[in-house]
């Protein structure tokens, strides 16, 4: 309350206003929030609808066209509906990962939080990921060491180490030997984890983009189909854990790294 005239009363008065320009700007900043919000949740819901509307025609696609390759005698035909079968394997596999983002977003998913020997966990990983490593000529690491333990849920943590394994492989040069090292560090109550590879590396522009859903860095030499959600999917799981993602590169041809944490326990 004003009660002087003098420059105390004035400066109480500069200060009134302020204060009521502040609740003005909260509250419409509270009503922007809450329309945003709600655009998103929409957003959410209708990918999820879109998901489904599409993944029902698509199973007896996915079921049919592999039979009729099979009995199919023409080869020009053969080779048509092999382009068609990898089309129709592409978009399932793009609608699965779409439905899984969405369903990261909900608060609906439960994860089964759990203590996990991290060096065990990657060596399950490297034994289930064995043959696809083999065909693209690439070698994994564990140098994790073997006393690590970290709060996870096994199955999101396997699947955020499959997109990083698979990324490195799809952006390493088909005329070189592939390398990934996958190690950790413990640090204030987290363990810091490394998944790095000498592939094609990174420009600074696409490191800040590279977990942005349906981004995809420059073509890579391996024709292996991208979707541009997996590493969307690994950022939203970690985040989930409580922890952080992020990426580092020195440039292109130098390879890259991908780090995140998790909680110690």
């Amino acid at each position: 309350k004003i009660t002087s005239k003098d420059e105390l009363g004035e400066l109480a008065d500069a200060f009134n206003s302020m204060t009521s320009d502040l609740k003005k700007s909260r509250e419409k900043i509270e009503r922007y929030s809450k329309t945003l919000e709600k655009l998103i949740n929409q957003k959410d819901e209708f990918i999820s609808q879109l998901g489904h509307d599409l993944k029902n025609p698509l199973s007896p696609l996915v079921a049919l066209i592999p039979l009729i390759i099979q009995q199919e005698k023409d080869p020009v035909v053969k080779k048509q509906l092999e382009v068609v079968k990898q089309n129709v394997d592409y978009m399932r596999k793009l609608i699965f990962k779409t439905l899984k983002l969405a369903r990261l977003r909900s608060d609906k998913i439960k994860f089964d939080f759990q203590s996990l020997n991290l060096y065990e966990l990657v060596k399950k990983i490297e034994m289930n990921q064995q043959l696809f490593l083999r065909e693209h000529n690439v070698e994994l690491k564990n140098l994790v060491d073997k006393n690590i333990r970290v709060i996870a849920d096994e199955i999101q943590i396997t699947e955020v180490f499959n997109n990083l394994i698979s990324n490195a492989v799809k952006y390493t040069p088909e005329d070189k030997t592939g390398s990934i090292v996958i190690d950790a560090l413990e640090e204030d109550g987290f363990v810091q984890i490394s998944v790095r590879d000498n592939g094609v590396g990174m420009t600074e522009g696409e490191v800040n983009k590279i977990f942005d859903e349906f981004y995809s860095a420059e073509k890579a030499s391996r024709n292996l189909a991208s979707s541009g959600l997996g590493l969307a999917i690994c950022k939203r799981i970690v985040e989930k854990h409580g922890g952080r993602i992020w990426a580092e590169s020195p440039g292109k041809g130098k390879g890259s790294v991908f780090y995140f944490t998790l909680k110690k326990r």
